[in-house]
């Protein structure tokens, strides 16, 4: 693959759309979501405040890890007779506060559904089809809920900016200068497009302009509402030189709990549009014996490893593998190095592709000192030191390891900016 390329794009990369930080995130997570049994604080609010006492920088992504912990600490084994292995080591300090909810009085019924709050029958409470105790429905509802905000907070930047294209005065500056740098990079080398954040943008501006960015997942078109299934094939045989693959999941994704057959084998499915998780059944799965994994149509918290082990996630993130072993650049766009199994695959590259340069875009990389993190776990040897780049300060450039690794601080924004100015090379 002479001269290839391949892009890895962060959070950072969609903040000049309007796309939320961390911070943004965490305090939206923090207000929505059930109430405590005091029916004033929400579990969310508890959960940060209790492992803000014991963690520092307690974040959304944490607060989804605890309930998804305490989800497995509550579900039985898979015959539903037996407490599961960390359930029958350890009790839940916390079940007075959190548990708020209740049975109906057809508590016998097979198919009850819960009320949450207690007393009060929960709107979007559907039928025990999978057989599972209250509390791990329960802790599946909340996060349902708030994978839901985390989608409509997508939807409210990315969705307006495909609605706008039907209009092309409504398209922003901010777009037209990535149209102008996506479509010199995809003249020289395609567009092999990585991206750990939930939105299309990129794709449907890049549509706009009849540059067509595969997304893993087969099409109708004819029937523009249906369920498009994953087209694992094509991603494994690397069809397509235009592609797009959303490694943490997608807002256009929607999960099916019950399979073709009626069994409960959940499988991800595509549509045209935005997706609310809530309007859908969750489920949960064992991908390790013992060990429930929530199953949803974006991933967060702390058990993306896990739940990357159904398709089309397991594909995608064989196709990142793939690509920087074989790649010449990698771009990394506003990606804060946070997610270890992304940064083992950037050292899986390293370590076998001998020509693999990293080009970094983030105007926070030596103020946050995501720089020591870089160099000193994916670069440098274990007694090596890190040794001060050489920095052209005025224009925000820093060459690491003998000039092959570059680390731009600046926004992507000046960055698209600098290399149209400067050449891409």
């Amino acid at each position: 693959m002479e001269n290839s390329k391949a892009y890895l794009f962060g959070a950072g990369a969609a903040i000049a759309w309007g796309g939320p930080t961390t911070s943004e995130l965490t305090e939206l997570i923090r207000n929505v979501g059930f109430k405590c049994t005091d029916n004033e604080t929400t579990i969310t609010e508890f959960l940060y405040n209790t492992l803000s006492d014991k963690k520092k920088d307690v974040n959304f992504e944490m607060i989804i890890s605890a309930i998804e912990e305490l989800a497995s600490f509550h579900a039985k084994s898979q015959n539903n007779s037996q407490p599961s292995i960390i359930g029958s080591l350890f009790e839940s300090k916390y079940d007075s506060e959190i548990l708020n909810f209740d049975l109906p009085k057809t508590k016998n019924n097979p198919n009850w559904r819960l009320n949450i709050p207690k007393g009060k029958l929960f709107e979007y409470s559907r039928s025990n089809s999978q057989n599972s105790n209250p509390e791990v429905y329960y802790f599946q509802y909340l996060l349902n809920v708030l994978i839901t905000s985390i989608n409509n907070e997508i939807i409210r930047y990315s969705y307006k900016y495909q609605m706008g294209l039907n209009n092309p005065e409504n398209i922003t500056q901010i777009s037209k200068l990535f149209l102008q740098w996506a479509q010199f990079h995809e003249k020289l080398t395609g567009l092999r497009y990585y991206t750990l954040n939930y939105d299309h943008l990129y794709i449907h501006l890049l549509k706009y302009n009849s540059i067509e960015l595969f997304n893993g997942f087969q099409t109708n078109n004819f029937n523009p509402n249906s369920d498009n299934k994953p087209n694992v094939k094509a991603i494994i045989d690397n069809t397509y030189r235009n592609f797009q693959y959303n490694l943490h999941g997608s807002i256009y994704w929607k999960v099916k709990h019950i399979d073709e057959r009626g069994y409960t084998n959940p499988e991800i499915f595509q549509h045209d549009y935005p997706c609310l998780p809530i309007n859908n059944t969750s489920t949960t799965i064992e991908i390790e014996k013992e060990r429930s994994i929530f199953i949803s149509p974006i991933i967060t918290g702390y058990q993306k490893v896990q739940k990357s082990m159904i398709s089309p996630f397991k594909q995608m993130q064989a196709a990142f593998d793939r690509d920087l072993c074989n790649v010449e650049q990698l771009y990394i766009i506003g990606y804060s190095f946070g997610d270890e199994h992304i940064n083992q695959a950037i050292l899986t590259g390293l370590r076998h592709n001998k020509s693999l340069k990293l080009k970094i875009i983030d105007p926070y990389f030596l103020k946050n000192n995501i720089d020591e993190k870089v160099f000193k776990t994916l670069l440098l040897n274990r007694n090596s030191e890190l040794t001060h780049p050489i920095s052209n300060r005025e224009h925000n450039i820093h060459y690491y390891v003998n000039n092959k690794h570059i680390a731009y601080t600046m926004t992507f924004e000046e960055f698209m900016k600098w290399e149209l100015d400067n050449g891409i090379e």
